[in-house]
């Protein structure tokens, strides 16, 4: 839930619990203009009481915004910094630093409603720690990363087992778009995803909302069902991988 639970009696703590139980209640009908969170109450708090209300406040605002604790820690470092800072979120949404207060906004520069992440179009990206899990709420499913033990993987699938030095703690999990491109490994070159879909035999929704990972770079490093490109792959001697997957249904 929203509840933040005092770290002790005082005004600051109090006030804390209370605004991060009523986030969601104040919230306009319909999902309108987001409840900005006012710089004098979070700074006046301890770093812990700080992370919590930053978090319920994104959750409140944008529930399907996949929320780490690298996103909290970069909202604080925005709410000490100058008014008009601006750190970029997942599928257009933005945070900004007004003089006195944080809020969200989306591409156009509107407030961010009840979609969160998701356009209407239905994309979706969220971001995924290696290892860690996300909710896919679009596909109903969540996508692990797991570190495994490659023997205990079946052959068959240890072609998609990623080495954990070549591959950045962090990737972006979205459906794939109209020109993204995957090499996966033993294949002579990168083809469209688009083409790849298309040997499966993949439709409608399905095809729509198959998930890819991607890297630093911009470059895709994971495709569901496929193997990883070779240059991110587990080597064959290799006892550790990092393994992504998805499995049906949510935690």
């Amino acid at each position: 839930g929203l509840t933040i639970a005092p770290v002790d009696g005082s005004e600051p703590a109090r006030q804390t619990a209370e605004v991060g139980v009523n986030l969601r209640a104040n919230r306009p009908p319909g999902g309108g203009r987001p409840a900005p969170l006012k710089l004098a109450l979070l700074m006046e708090l301890p770093l812990a009481a700080q992370r919590r209300l930053v978090r319920a406040w994104l959750e409140a605002n944008a529930p399907a915004l996949s929320i780490s604790f690298r996103l909290i820690e970069k909202a604080i470092e925005l709410a000490k910094g100058s008014a008009g800072g601006k750190v970029e979120l997942a599928a257009g949404l933005s945070l900004r630093r007004g003089r006195q207060e944080l809020s969200l906004a989306n591409a156009t520069g509107g407030f961010a409603s009840e979609a969160g992440a998701t356009s209407e179009l239905g994309d979706y990206e969220y971001f995924l720690a290696l290892p860690g899990a996300v909710e896919i709420r679009e596909r109903g499913t969540r996508i692990e990363a797991c570190v495994v033990d490659v023997r205990e993987v079946a052959e068959d699938e240890r072609g998609q087992l990623l080495d954990a030095e070549k591959i950045p703690r962090e990737v972006l999990v979205r459906n794939w778009r109209a020109g993204d491109r995957y090499w996966p490994a033993h294949t002579a070159a990168p083809k469209k995803v688009k083409e790849l879909l298309g040997d499966r035999h993949a439709t409608g929704t399905e095809k729509k909302l198959w998930p890819v990972a991607v890297g630093a770079s911009g470059a895709l490093v994971w495709m569901r069902g496929f193997a990883v490109p070779a240059e991110f792959q587990a080597q064959e001697e290799a006892t550790k991988a990092i393994w992504i997957h998805e499995i049906a249904g949510m935690m």
